[in-house]
């Protein structure tokens, strides 16, 4: 993948400045996604402070893609019927997921705290500085139960585990 990049890149620059090349055709290897335990989220999110816990546990329930979970404003969090309307990245379909009634709490919370008026973004930063946060996080935990399998445990696997959960709970493959 790392070497197709580059000759994507590459041949960009070729056509700007009319060089002539063939680029060389690069096949990604097809890897299979290993999905953390549920208890291993868990004590992902258990170990890390606010609002880092809060991040966390709003991709485990409702599996924002990192941007799209930086990018919410208090007015896109219903706590009357427990549910997130994100706005989509990727020029995805308008959506709204329920969450828990522990996540409604911790939000609403996390919102009243802050005092937040319905058009502040819920949560200051980039989803940058929201992996960075995270990794940091997960690599002290890693180091302090001596578990490395914990280090290989990455931010998108939140997401993957609400996708998989979801079509687990929906019984339908077409769904």
């Amino acid at each position: 993948s790392y070497k197709r990049n580059l000759c994507i890149a590459y041949n960009k620059y070729c056509k700007f400045y009319q060089i002539e090349w063939k680029m060389p055709l690069y096949l990604p290897e097809a890897k299979i996604i290993k999905l953390p335990t549920k208890v291993k989220l868990i004590m992902l999110i258990s170990s890390a402070q606010k609002p880092l816990s809060i991040k966390l546990r709003i991709s485990m329930e409702a599996g924002l893609r990192p941007v799209e979970l930086v990018r919410l404003k208090a007015k896109d969090i219903d706590t009357d019927h427990k549910a997130i309307m994100p706005t989509t990245a990727k020029g995805g379909n308008p959506r709204i997921i329920k969450i828990t009634q522990q996540l409604t709490a911790m939000i609403e919370e996390w919102i009243r705290t802050n005092n937040l008026d319905p058009n502040d973004r819920l949560f200051n930063g980039t989803s940058a500085n929201y992996s960075y946060s995270y990794r940091e996080m997960r690599n002290r935990l890693a180091n302090k139960l001596k578990d490395p399998t914990i280090k290989t445990i990455r931010l998108y696997d939140f997401r993957h585990y609400f996708c998989t959960k979801t079509l687990r709970d929906s019984g339908d493959p077409f769904f």
